[in-house]
């Protein structure tokens, strides 16, 4: 039975996960003649005792969905500093093994294996944006990939990996605390408590001529009929604004108030949405036309202006629903196609 569910704003600081004393997230160097490679042990499915911002916590991986299989591999999670990417992302009884190539054309990717073949211990951090939270109150205890995880914590039961990178430090309090005040960018999700249920007392045996007549059990059962439709419906209405809000984009709030409350389907609201994002996109075009100069005296037809590559990245970005749900931000989408245009990165069967 669920209850106490809301919906809570995340900084994405506290979405970077690395380990600390414990051994959830490892990283293994590769090395074979023909390019260097990469494997992590992205998450073991354990429980991370004393996350700093999450308390005890686990990862559900029967709820983490992997995305596709080519993700960059950055260094401290900055698209910026492309490090190679992953070619294979698999559930093994480790856990979530990532493995990879490195990139010898950047310069992080050209420092980290440098250090990895030095003997450097580095280490594994993932960026996983949860869709929803189970909260562990205080004096309770949940199941998660066959372990028991005691409150004060929380399990992320639906989530997305959406990138792997590699960091010199493990999860450290000071250091965490300092991110999540400088970073103001947060992703929504929501939460639930699961009430933990007693069980009630058995009880006293009755003979069946004490059982009450065929129209009381008939409206009993009418009963426990309505309370499974009424359970039924709240859950498809959960389900339904749960996607809504997966395919909404920043800036579109309103708008996907709007059509949850009226009760639209996902595809009504997934037209909705992309019309809505066609329109800005016509809009900002009809302003930079409208914008331009025009010579004085003289009837010249205005060219329109040609997008740079990240205005396209972004737009391409923007239109494509497995885009957003594989690289979770356009940055690290409009990171990865600079890294292939650059050379640093190679696509695979000839396009992203």
């Amino acid at each position: 039975m669920e209850n106490n569910r809301s919906e809570i704003d995340i900084p994405t600081a506290a979405l970077r996960l690395t380990a600390g004393e414990g051994d959830a997230f490892r990283f293994e160097l590769a090395d074979d003649k023909d390019r260097p490679r990469f494997r992590m042990v992205a998450n073991s499915g354990g429980v991370i005792p004393n996350h700093f911002y999450w308390k005890n916590f686990a990862i559900d991986l029967d709820g983490l969905r992997l995305g596709r299989q080519r993700k960059p591999a950055l260094r401290d999670h900055d698209p910026q500093q492309i490090v190679g990417y992953t070619d294979s992302i698999t559930k093994t009884p480790e856990g979530i093994v990532a493995e990879g190539v490195f990139t010898e054309t950047t310069e992080a990717g050209r420092e980290v294996l440098a250090m990895a073949r030095d003997g450097f211990p580095w280490q594994a951090s993932v960026y996983v944006p949860p869709d929803s939270i189970e909260k562990v109150p205080a004096d309770a205890t949940a199941e998660v990939n066959g372990r028991t995880l005691e409150g004060p914590g929380h399990i992320f039961r639906k989530s997305w990996l959406r990138e792997v990178t590699f960091t010199a430090l493990g999860a450290d309090e000071a250091t965490d605390a300092v991110a999540l005040h400088e970073d103001k960018s947060t992703v929504s999700a929501q939460v639930f408590t699961v009430a933990s249920i007693e069980e009630e007392p058995m009880s006293e045996f009755v003979e069946p001529s004490e059982l009450a007549d065929d129209a009381a059990i008939e409206q009993v059962a009418s009963e426990v009929e309505a309370v499974n439709d009424s359970t039924e419906a709240v859950t498809g209405e959960r389900n339904r604004i749960t996607a809504i809000l997966s395919a909404s984009l920043t800036g579109q709030e309103e708008l996907t108030t709007q059509l949850i409350e009226s009760g639209a389907t996902l595809e009504e609201a997934q037209k909705a949405l992309l019309s809505d994002v066609k329109g800005r996109m016509a809009d900002r075009l009809s302003g930079l036309i409208a914008s331009a100069p025009t010579p004085a005296g003289s009837e010249v037809e205005v060219e329109e202006a040609p997008a740079s590559p990240e205005e396209t990245w972004e737009s391409e970005f923007n239109a494509s629903p497995d885009l957003r749900s594989e690289f979770g931000e356009s940055k690290f989408y409009i990171a990865y196609r600079r890294g292939v245009d650059n050379g640093s990165i190679r696509p695979t069967n000839g396009g992203i």
